[in-house]
């Protein structure tokens, strides 16, 4: 098992695709909410796989932050692949410091007069890494990923 922190999604920031979450729209699902993968741009999350869990998760300084483990433990004694895959993004996590992801959303409110999407009332409710070189890029720009470890005190 790994420890991870993270950043997952930031409020009242409009994001590339022309969408902003309003302040004091955002929600938490109760932990522990999935942490999944995808090695490829699928136009959303279908193809992504859990790989690990979020523990903790909270809003400070207009940001979705959390913490929790990527675990490949149930995937061992089955021989799936997906341990391999947890793997890799372990190592990626050790050789580039840090993973690009996605949030997760339900329980979404938009209000479309404002000439962006606004995002009025939003429930988090899991964080997609994009791994690999084919891996998409998080609408949030680099403003949204994972590090190695608990979050810093």
């Amino acid at each position: 098992m790994t420890d991870f922190h993270g950043v997952f999604a930031v409020i009242d920031e409009e994001t590339g695709d022309g969408r902003l979450l309003a302040p004091d729209s955002v929600s938490l699902r109760n932990p522990p909410l999935p942490l999944l993968a995808t090695e490829a741009s699928d136009g959303g999350h279908q193809a992504s796989r859990i790989v690990g869990r979020i523990d903790n998760v909270w809003i400070e300084d207009n940001e979705v932050r959390g913490e929790g483990i990527l675990d490949p433990g149930p995937f061992l004694e089955l021989g799936d692949p997906a341990a391999e895959f947890i793997q890799h993004i372990v190592e990626q996590l050790e050789t580039d410091g840090l993973i690009p992801g996605g949030a997760d959303f339900d329980d979404v409110l938009i209000d479309g007069d404002s000439g962006v999407m606004l995002i009025t009332r939003a429930r988090f409710t899991a964080f997609h890494l994009y791994v690999g070189d084919e891996a998409q890029q998080s609408a949030f720009g680099d403003r949204t990923w994972i590090k190695e470890g608990p979050w810093p005190v």
